[in-house]
């Protein structure tokens, strides 16, 4: 199995169009400028970041409370980031977590519309991310002379 390359904080932290973290050890005061703990340095794991090269808590922190505020807004992750920038895709720190996934999964990033569409057709669902994909797959079911069930929801 391939090991997952962890995003570098400090990239995360430019991706994610937010402010970077202290470099410098008299930036941080109190326990903010002790050694990251094993809890941060659990959840950093998780959220793809790499700390590595991260000295203090206060770091660790900062970065902490934009990965899970963006977790919490349904934003895209570190790693969804970092490919959509490669990808040459604009303002990767806006998309949402299932925007960034139609995108990976080889989408026009201009047909996202914000809405996914649920198609129902006897024991068969599908989903749709586009207007495009909707019509399609619309086209599909209907094909099969069953009657078809289409729900939009917000994204």
């Amino acid at each position: 199995m391939a090991t997952k390359t962890k995003v570098n904080f400090n990239e995360f932290m430019q991706l994610a169009a937010e402010k970077p973290v202290g470099k410098r050890e008299k930036e941080f005061k109190g326990c903010r400028a002790l050694e990251i703990t094993e809890k941060q340095k659990a959840a950093l794991h998780k959220f793809g970041i790499g700390y590595s090269s991260m000295n203090w808590r206060g770091q660790a922190s900062d970065v902490l409370e934009v990965a899970f505020r963006r977790a919490k807004n349904n934003l895209a992750t570190a790693a969804q980031m970092r490919v959509l920038s490669k990808m040459g895709v604009s303002c990767v720190h806006k998309r949402t977590f299932k925007e960034a996934a139609f995108i990976l999964n080889g989408n026009d990033p201009d047909n996202y519309n914000g809405f996914t569409y649920i198609f129902r057709c006897g024991d068969e669902e599908r989903e749709a991310h586009s207007r495009k994909q909707a019509d399609s797959v619309f086209q599909e079911l209907r094909a099969s002379g069953k009657p078809v069930q289409v729900k939009r929801v917000e994204a």
